[in-house]
């Protein structure tokens, strides 16, 4: 259980500091605070059964995060930087971007350097 919570604190840390980015459409969002990585099978049911290819991005209300769906898994976020550089909370970005009314996918992402 410790190193799990450390595993998440690493995450954050990196989100924070060297940036971890994606592409939609031809914006550039910034994953600013991730909840967690889950293998393939953990996400919740309704998200499974969307999430068909890797960049899918699936907005969870219950949980108020979006799950991204990578090749052998799933990343949770719960917040995400616009690039007008406000921080903002999972379900203002899923209304940001229509994820309600139609599927969103992350075209890549990587880690980015902020300096």
């Amino acid at each position: 259980m410790h190193t799990r919570g450390l595993q998440l604190d690493t995450q954050h840390a990196i989100s924070h500091q060297t940036g971890i980015h994606a592409r939609l459409g031809q914006a550039d969002v910034r994953l600013t605070e991730i909840g967690g990585a889950l293998a393939d099978g953990a996400a919740p049911p309704q998200v499974q059964a969307q999430g068909e290819h890797a960049g899918d991005a699936i907005y969870h209300p219950p949980t108020k995060s979006v799950y991204i769906k990578c090749v052998s898994g799933w990343l949770v976020c719960n917040k995400f930087t616009l690039p007008t550089k406000s921080p903002v909370d999972a379900c203002v970005f899923a209304n940001a971007v229509s994820m309600r009314k139609a599927k969103v996918r992350f075209a890549s992402a990587g880690l980015v350097s902020s300096s």
